[in-house]
């Protein structure tokens, strides 16, 4: 009868801990989920980020492309202007 009892007692442990073991396992994908999707979401934001900055480089070079025109263009003329009053 203690016997009995005793294995009872130990398959109830057994069958609880065997219950937290999966509870665990599945908080434990739960999380490892989350942190993939968070390092996902991170990519796509560098991603973004990135071709952003590109963007941002291209539109600063062309401004500074047109810049020395428009400074060549000055110059051009305060030379010329120059050259007609010299």
């Amino acid at each position: 009868q203690k016997t009995q009892e005793e294995l009872q007692t130990l398959i109830g442990i057994v069958t609880r801990l065997a219950m937290q073991v999966e509870a665990d396992r599945q908080i434990t994908n739960n999380a490892i989920n989350a942190l993939n999707n968070a390092v996902v979401s991170i990519n796509n934001n560098m991603d973004r980020l990135e071709q952003q900055a590109e963007k941002d480089r291209q539109a600063m070079a062309n401004s500074v492309d047109k810049l020395v025109n428009a400074i060549g263009n000055v110059h051009g003329r305060v030379s010329h202007l120059e050259d007609k009053h010299s």
